[in-house]
This record gives C-alpha cells, structure tokens and sequence, in this order.
C-alpha cells in the first residue's frame, strides 16, 4: 500500500471516530443544562484564571468571533496560494464555513444549554473554529516541510489538539462552554476540514488549452 493512501485511510478513519465521538456526546447531552461530572472539575481547574487573565482569555475567544476567523482563513488561505497550494487555499474558507453551518445546525437540534435556555452550548463553535483554522495551517506546513508520515501526523495532531486546548480553557473559565461542549467542537473540526479536503480533491483539475497554432490558416 502507497504511504499516500496509507495517510488518506488514517485520515479518514480518524474523522470517522471524530463523528462518533461528536454525535454520541451530542446524544449523551440532548437537552441537557446540567454539568457532568468533568465539566465540573474543568470549570473548578480553570476558575483562577479568569481574575488572572481575564484580558488573553478574551482575546484567544476573540478568535472564535466570525470577523476575525473569517479573516484569518482568508490569511490562510492567500498563504496557501503564494506557497502554490491553491486546493488548500479552498479548503480554509470552506471547511470554516461547512463548520459554521454544523455548529448552527447541531446546537437547536442536541438542545444543550448553559446559563439560560437562550444559550446553546453543544458542540463549541469558537473550538471548533480554531482546531479548523489551526488543521488546515498545519496541513499546509506538513506539505511544505514534509517531514516523515509519522511525524507529520504527530505534528498535525499535537498542534490541532493544543489550539483546540487553548481555545476550549478560555470557553470554559469564561463560562461560556462546558468542557465536554469544546470536545464536541474539536471533533466536529476534524470531521468539517477531512470532509472538505476530499471534496476539494474530487474537483478534477483544470486542463491547460492547447495554444492555437500561429500563422495563417491553409
């Protein structure tokens, strides 16, 4: 089996445990408003910093707002192109946007709440949305540096899973999420950015035009 195959399958198999990770949490959680357990002792762990550091917390959210993220795919994605990856450069945009839809779609329909029924928790979108950002960063570096299978995907993984992190602390010591609704959103992530790579790859590639002959006709 060819190790690009190999990687495909890997890939593909991981956002198929992702969205079962997704869904059944989002069962586990269906209407729910209470904390588990977990999301108890995350809010417990990260309580100090919101006096601490209440000003970065805001701005690593600031992150998640749809201006910003919006700008930073569109940054993304102009990286992409000077670094001639013009496929990648779709798949930031899209995979943002595929996410927002989810997130907008999932959150009425699991019905979690926190803090008032009018706020709906579950999965995270602001998780969600740096783990897309921080996946199709990082698949970019991977295919510009190209280090050995493993280590890319150790690279992918450890950075995805790092931004998510940051983003899920800030989410839960602000009260905005719980911890569980962050898991929800890297998994989600995973899923929305796998879904739109191959997508993007089944595009066929433009075929160049033969230059029309110069000179006259017979």
């Amino acid at each position: 089996m060819r190790p690009a195959r190999t990687g495909r399958s890997a890939a593909d198999a991981t956002a198929a445990l992702c969205a079962l990770v997704l869904l059944g949490l989002g069962l586990a959680v269906l209407g729910g408003t209470a904390p588990w357990a977990v999301d108890r002792a995350a809010a417990a762990a990260t309580a100090g910093l919101t006096a601490s550091s209440y000003d970065l917390l805001l701005a690593v959210d600031l992150v998640g707002e749809p201006v910003v993220a919006v700008g930073l795919a569109v940054l993304i994605a102009l990286a992409c192109l000077l670094c001639g990856r013009a496929r990648l450069a779709a798949v930031a945009p899209l995979a943002l946007a595929l996410t927002a839809v989810a997130v907008a779609s999932l959150k009425p329909l699991i019905g979690r709440t926190i803090h008032g029924p009018e706020n709906l928790a579950y999965p995270s979108g602001h998780t969600a949305t740096a783990a897309v950002l921080a996946l199709v960063l990082l698949l970019l570096l991977v295919d510009l540096v190209r280090p050995g299978r493993l280590a890319a995907a150790a690279l992918v993984v450890t950075g995805t899973v790092v931004a998510a992190g940051v983003m899920a602390v800030a989410q839960v010591a602000l009260s905005a999420h719980y911890a569980t609704d962050t898991l929800g959103g890297l998994c989600l992530a995973v899923v929305t950015v796998t879904v739109t790579v191959r997508l993007v790859a089944a595009v066929p590639a433009r075929t160049a035009v033969p230059a029309a002959p110069r000179g006259d006709p017979p």
